[in-house]
C-alpha cells in the first residue's frame, strides 16, 4: 500500500496431475486508485493499470501479453446472518498487446462467505469470466469452493473449482 494506490504482483503456475496435459502461467501487475464510494449504495469503484503476461499449453497452446486500463465495482460485505456475508464484483478492462483476443475483457462474481464452525472459513462463488483467452479452456461460468481450517499451529486450506460449460475440474488442498 502507498499513499492514495496500491500495487501487487502476482505470479501463478498451475498443471493436472491426471489425464490431459495442462499446464497454466500467468504474471500479472497491477497498480490501482484508492477505491472511492459510488453515492450512498455499498458499491466502491476502483481505477487502475494492469499488466500480464499468460500462457497455456496442453491441447492447444496460446500466450498473451499486454496492458490496460482496468475499472472495477465492488460491495462491501452484505451480511445475511450471523455467520454468512454475500458480496459482487465486476471488472472491465479495456487491453492493448500482442495476440490480445478480445480488447474489452470482463469478469464477474457472487460471492458466499461463511463461517459456521469457530476456525472454519468457506467462500462458495460463482465466477462470469470473458476474456478470449482462458475461457476457452476454462470455461466462462465457474463455480467454486474456498475453504480453510485452523486449530492452533494446523491449518489446512481447500480450493474445488467446476466449469459449468467446458469439462474442466480443479482442486487444491495444503496442509501446515
Amino acid at each position: 500500500r502507498f499513499d492514495g494506490y496500491q500495487a501487487t504482483l502476482t505470479a501463478q503456475h498451475g498443471r493436472n496431475l491426471v489425464g490431459d496435459r495442462f499446464q497454466s502461467d500467468q504474471l500479472m501487475l497491477n497498480i490501482d486508485g484508492d477505491a472511492k464510494p459510488i453515492g450512498k449504495t455499498p458499491l466502491n469503484l476502483t481505477l487502475g493499470l494492469t499488466a500480464q503476461q499468460r500462457r497455456i499449453t496442453g491441447e492447444s497452446n496460446t500466450f498473451q501479453q499486454g496492458a490496460g486500463l482496468q475499472a472495477r465495482i465492488d460491495s462491501r460485505s452484505l451480511m445475511l446472518s450471523p455467520r454468512d456475508s454475500m458480496s459482487v464484483s465486476y471488472t472491465a478492462t479495456r487491453w492493448t498487446g500482442s495476440d490480445i483476443a478480445s480488447p474489452l475483457t470482463q469478469v464477474g462474481s457472487i460471492n458466499l462467505s461463511s463461517n459456521w464452525v469457530p476456525g472454519m472459513y468457506m467462500q462458495t462463488s460463482y465466477e462470469y469470466g470473458q476474456d478470449g483467452f482462458s475461457e476457452t479452456v476454462l470455461g466462462r461460468h465457474r463455480l467454486s469452493l474456498d475453504g480453510l481450517y485452523t486449530a492452533g499451529r494446523f491449518n489446512i486450506r481447500s480450493y474445488l473449482s467446476k466449469s459449468l460449460d467446458v469439462d474442466r475440474f480443479s482442486a487444491n488442498l495444503g496442509l501446515d
